[in-house]
């Protein structure tokens, strides 16, 4: 939607509206500078989530027309861990809503809609939208396999809309990098590659944290530190009485007596410490955290609370807002909280105690921890005792972390005096390290999303988080009563983080339990092979398995039966298996020629505004305009049920089932795997359209886009000539649309394009395709957004826009 700027407010005006408070010096620069910039490195506290998303709102809507012109159109706001992403969702849905900008209509409209990208959660429709304004918050998991083209927990044939829409017009936030790991390197080298190969529209990144370091992001490819542009607080900051209160908040610091490997005595040390108010206990291990969470919750005393990332949504949302509210007290005289946390705590929640407990950890994340202590100088001093693992065995407590990383981190405490201030920190972080780095040789491969020989695709996760990090979706129901396979799909809130490695050493144990996945063709749940887990997948329990409990969350050693949380009354918010599968029954009946004049209305509408060459914008279009016409062919009459129709339909109201499907497939007037889009794509080529315009006609359910080949077990033609996904060479197929004078009206496939080399000096489908990937004019990035166009624009005129 093409934006209009309401008025042309201040920076601060905008800032204050959203807010209610007066921006710091240093969000006003970042706002107001010649660009915005590419790192910003402020203490925790000092409202860089703010800074980063009403710049850009302010640039987007608020500046003179350059600024905004310059300004990308998407703005995601990646984060390390998914407790943070509720939170910042609410912030910035509400500084939308105080601004009069928030879209909240079905379709397109002229405000800016928040999209929420998490495991399990994925909100709908948003992806159509292409030509909104938005700010799409998610973790590191979701959005980062999204622009590699591997889209964790979604529809494999949606994964080039989104490869799209997440690497062009787009500008990237990275929060807390130093949480990312392996993913720090993957946003940069995106950053280089998006630069490299061309995009569409503006794109840049920002790195932000308390503890950020330029030649962090320095990989092989990506441009040394020095070349960024940083942005941070300066001596105008600090010289406010708000922010020399928080830099300046003293704190007290000492080793703790027990070691990490001594859950009892350290519950004994916590509570000694607890003062009635809050107590901030952080773990590096969900493992340890559960160990001393019982430990503390078998006293009698204040009140216990575990927080880590393995809890159903409703259950984490519970116990975030009782951890916010508790950090809200401040009687005197009651029992107070202790709150057990692993790093979900460390960044992007605002929460301030006068009590922390830490395990040593590397020296950025507890600068981050440090930054939850006495945050807001409201107490006289805050104590922290640091956890250290117990003598001579480093190595087996370093986990999840590096002894390395850990005996660095006790240099510097040994440096420290015992009373400080976050001023006073070192800024000596580790360097992450450098594991698998994206180059420009995987991302061009990773376009191909056809699968293998053995239906498997190419595994990402090593380019997005560490292996021990990496997790898939488990929720629970009772099998008892109607069995595994046709149980409908999850709610999102039956759905819980479980790590992947530990379910994947779970299944390949005698008696293990059985869990059941998906199976996209069949529309059924069929038992998972433990071979065969990936991140984000999502896996079915039976509820009497266990391993569940709403105190502790994920738990594997848990027996007691799990509640389950679909009830029959709820089954019609669950979306079907493949919910974007091509052959549904249409809403009304449509001819293919209304129903490509339909596409190519909403095609047009979206697309001009864009900003794309005015020559691809007709060649997009002219794919929009035939991209059904294959629907012509006598197959998909069939399967409409228009086998003898006098007109040729792209949609109707119903579709061939049950024993009459049966009996078309025996007679051969129906074929299994049919692709009506590749005949769409084959006829742009035979009447001498552009292979781009052939190539988004054949790829726009994205199912046939680098290669055509015949599913492994699908049957030919008893001529033995060439066939893929039910089409057959020559076939003939009456042309639906309006041709020049002269020209034949029907068209007779021809498959020869499948093959590999020419043919009558006509080079192969994938040469082709593997050229327009490689132009310096259009490259993967926009090819892939021009392939989302036509997928967008066909969905909703399918939905009824018209």
């Amino acid at each position: 939607m093409d934006q209009v700027a309401p008025d042309r407010r201040s920076f601060e005006t905008v800032f204050k509206d959203a807010t209610r408070h007066e921006p710091y010096p240093y969000q006003s620069r970042v706002a107001q500078g010649d660009a915005l910039p590419d790192l910003i490195e402020a203490p925790t506290g000092m409202g860089k989530t703010e800074c980063a998303v009403l710049a850009w709102v302010w640039r987007r809507r608020y500046a003179d027309q350059t600024i905004r012109d310059s300004t990308s159109r998407r703005l995601v706001y990646c984060l390390p861990m998914r407790a943070l992403v509720e939170q910042t969702q609410t912030k910035v849905t509400l500084w939308l809503e105080r601004l009069g900008l928030l879209e909240t209509s079905p379709t397109p409209g002229p405000g800016i809609r928040v999209v929420k990208v998490l495991g399990g959660e994925v909100w709908k429709d948003w992806d159509t939208n292409v030509e909104e304004d938005q700010i799409i918050i998610g973790t590191q998991d979701m959005l980062l396999s999204r622009a590699l083209n591997r889209g964790y927990a979604m529809s494999r044939y949606r994964w080039p809309l989104h490869f799209g829409l997440l690497n062009n017009d787009c500008t990237w936030v990275i929060d807390e990098p130093q949480l990312m790991g392996v993913g720090l390197h993957t946003t940069a080298q995106l950053c280089w590659l998006r630069k490299a190969l061309g995009t569409y529209g503006p794109t840049h990144t920002i790195w932000m944290s308390a503890t950020i370091k330029p030649d962090w992001l320095r990989t092989i490819d990506f441009p040394a530190g020095s070349v960024l542009k940083a942005a941070g607080l300066d001596a105008t900051d600090e010289s406010s009485e708000a922010v020399a209160k928080r830099l300046h908040a003293r704190k007290h610091l000492v080793p703790a007596r027990a070691p990490m490997d001594d859950p009892k005595g350290l519950a004994a040390e916590i509570t000694e410490l607890h003062d009635g108010h809050l107590t901030l206990v952080v773990v590096n291990t969900v493992r340890r955290a559960k160990e001393l969470y019982k430990a503390l919750a078998s006293k009698k005393g204040p009140e216990v609370v575990l927080l880590h990332s393995q809890f159903r949504p409703g259950d984490k949302e519970a116990l975030m807002r009782r951890v916010e509210d508790l950090a809200k007290l401040r009687t005197e005289g009651g029992k107070g909280a202790i709150v057990v946390s692993t790093q979900v705590i460390e960044a992007g929640v605002d929460l301030s105690a006068g009590r922390m407990v830490t395990e040593l950890a590397p020296w950025s994340s507890l600068v981050q921890r440090f930054g939850r202590c006495n945050r807001y100088g409201e107490h006289p001093v805050g104590e922290i005792k640091v956890v250290l693992p117990p003598e001579g065995r480093m190595e087996r407590f370093a986990e999840p972390y590096s002894p390395e990383q850990l005996e660095h981190s006790l240099e510097l405490l040994a440096a420290m005096p015992g009373d400080f201030d976050s001023a006073a920190l070192s800024k000596e972080f580790d360097h992450p390290e450098q594991l698998d780095v994206l180059r420009r040789t995987d991302l061009l491969e990773l376009f191909d999303t056809t699968a293998d020989l053995f239906g498997k695709f190419t595994d990402v996760s090593r380019f997005v988080r560490a292996a021990e990090d990496v997790s898939v979706q488990v929720f629970w129901r009772d099998l008892k009563e109607s069995g595994p396979a046709t149980q409908p799909m999850p709610l999102k809130r039956e759905l819980c983080p479980a790590p992947l490695y530990e379910v994947r050493d779970m299944m390949k144990r005698a008696g293990a339990p059985r869990f059941f996945t998906i199976d996209p063709t069949l529309g059924e749940w069929v038992p998972a092979r433990a071979n065969e887990i990936v991140p984000g997948m999502v896996l079915m329990l039976d509820v009497a398995e266990g391993m569940y409990t709403s105190s502790l969350g994920w738990d594997k050693g848990s027996k007691a039966r799990v509640t389950p949380l679909l009830d029959r009354a709820a089954e019609q918010e669950v979306e079907p298996p493949d919910s974007y599968s091509w052959d549904r029954p249409g809403r009304e009946e449509r001819t293919i020629e209304e129903h490509s004049m339909d596409v190519l209305g909403v095609a047009r509408r979206v697309i001009t505004n864009l900003p794309i060459p005015e020559r691809t914008k007709a060649e997009a279009l002219e794919a929009a305009l035939w991209h059904d016409a294959g629907k012509a062919h006598a197959v998909f009459q069939h399967m409409l049920g228009n086998g003898e129709g006098k007109v040729l339909l792209a949609k109707a109201r119903g579709m061939l089932t049950g024993k009459a499907r049966e009996e078309a497939l025996r007679e051969g007037k129906v074929r299994p795997f049919f692709r009506h889009e590749l005949v769409s794509g084959l006829m742009c080529l035979e009447l001498g359209k552009g292979f781009l315009t052939s190539y988004l006609a054949a790829a726009h359910h994205g199912k046939v886009r680098v290669s055509i080949r015949s599913v492994p077990t699908e049957r030919g033609p008893p001529d033995g000539e060439r066939f893929a996904r039910g089409v057959w060479e020559n076939d003939e197929v009456p042309i639906p649309l309006e041709v020049p004078e002269g020209k034949p009206r029907t068209f007779r496939v021809d498959l020869s394009v499948m093959e590999m080399g020419e043919r009558d000096g006509r080079p192969s489908w994938t040469r082709q395709v593997l050229e327009l990937r490689g132009s310096p004019e259009m490259g993967p990035f926009r090819l892939a957004m021009l392939e989302g166009l036509i997928k967008s624009a066909d969905e909703r005129a399918s939905g009824g826009e018209r």
